[in-house]
C-alpha cells in the first residue's frame, strides 16, 4: 500500500509539471524527504499533510479516516439528536440514516427497515 501510495504522489507531481526540487519547496519539506516520499511511501504524517497540500489533494485525506459508525441503536440516536441540535446531518428519510439504522441494528443486506422498527421513536429516520 505503501508504494502504490508513493507512485501516486510521483504520478500526481508529474501531471503538474514539477521537478521533485520545486515540489519538495512547495511542500515545505526537504527534498530528500520528499524523494523518500514518492519512491518508498516512506514520512511523517506532518510530511504526508505537506504533501498532499501542495499537490492539491488536501481534501482526500478527510476521507481518508471517516468518522466511526454508531455502534448501537442508542449511539447512532444520540448523534442524530446532536446533528439535529446543531443544524447538520442528513434530512429524514434519507439513505444515509437508512444505512446508519441498519448497520446500528445489525440488519442483514436488503432487510427492511419498517419490518424491523418496532418502536415509536425512530420514525422520524425513515
Amino acid at each position: 500500500m505503501l508504494l502504490e501510495l508513493a507512485q501516486h504522489i510521483k504520478a500526481r507531481r508529474v501531471a503538474l509539471g514539477w521537478a521533485q526540487v520545486e515540489a519538495a519547496q512547495r511542500a515545505g519539506v526537504a527534498c530528500r524527504t520528499w524523494r523518500r516520499l514518492q519512491t518508498e511511501g516512506q514520512a511523517s504524517l506532518q510530511d504526508l499533510v505537506k504533501a498532499a497540500v501542495a499537490l492539491r489533494c488536501e481534501d482526500g485525506l478527510k476521507a481518508l479516516l471517516p468518522p466511526p459508525a454508531a455502534s448501537s441503536l442508542h449511539a447512532l440516536l444520540a448523534e442524530q439528536a446532536a446533528g439535529a441540535a446543531s443544524g447538520a446531518g442528513a434530512g429524514a428519510g434519507s439513505p444515509v440514516k437508512r444505512a446508519q439504522v441498519a448497520a446500528a441494528m445489525k440488519l442483514a443486506p436488503g432487510t427492511p427497515l419498517a419490518a424491523s422498527l418496532t418502536f415509536e421513536g425512530l420514525h422520524g429516520f425513515l
